[in-house]
C-alpha cells in the first residue's frame, strides 16, 4: 500500500514540475516580447500563474530578470527591457512540493524550481 501511495504522490509532484516548466516558458516568452509594453511585469506574472491552474497561486514565487538583473515592477522591467535589445529575459518560479505519504513527510523542505529564458526582441 505504501508503494502505491508513494507512486501516486510522486506522480503528482512530477506533474506539478512539468506544469511549472511550461508556465515558466510562457512567462519568459511574454517577457522577452514585452519590450514596448507598459506592463511587462504584470503580463509575464499573469502568463505564469494562468498556466498553473492546478497549483495554489499564493504559493508560487515568480522572479523576473532582464540581463541577469531582477525587476520587481512594471516600471523597472519596462526600463530594463527598453535598454536590453538582444539581451536575455528570464523567468524563474518556485513552488513547495508535497511528498507526504501516510502522514510522514519525506522531503519537508522540497521546492520545485524551473527557469526559462528568451532573447529580448
Amino acid at each position: 500500500m505504501l508503494v502505491v501511495l508513494a507512486t501516486f504522490q510522486f506522480g503528482i509532484t512530477i506533474n506539478n514540475y512539468l506544469e511549472m516548466t511550461g508556465a515558466v516558458g510562457s512567462g519568459a516568452q511574454q517577457l522577452s516580447l514585452s519590450r514596448t509594453s507598459a506592463t511587462p511585469w504584470t503580463t509575464s506574472n499573469s502568463a505564469v500563474t494562468a498556466s498553473l491552474p492546478n497549483l495554489t497561486a499564493q504559493n508560487i514565487t515568480v522572479t523576473l530578470k532582464v540581463n541577469g538583473t531582477a525587476c520587481s515592477n512594471d516600471t523597472g522591467c519596462s526600463t530594463s527591457l527598453a535598454a536590453a535589445v538582444g539581451g536575455t529575459a528570464s523567468v524563474q518560479a518556485t513552488y513547495p512540493c508535497n511528498l507526504t505519504i501516510l502522514g510522514n513527510n519525506f522531503a519537508p523542505s522540497c521546492l520545485l524550481t524551473s527557469v526559462a529564458s528568451g532573447m529580448i526582441q
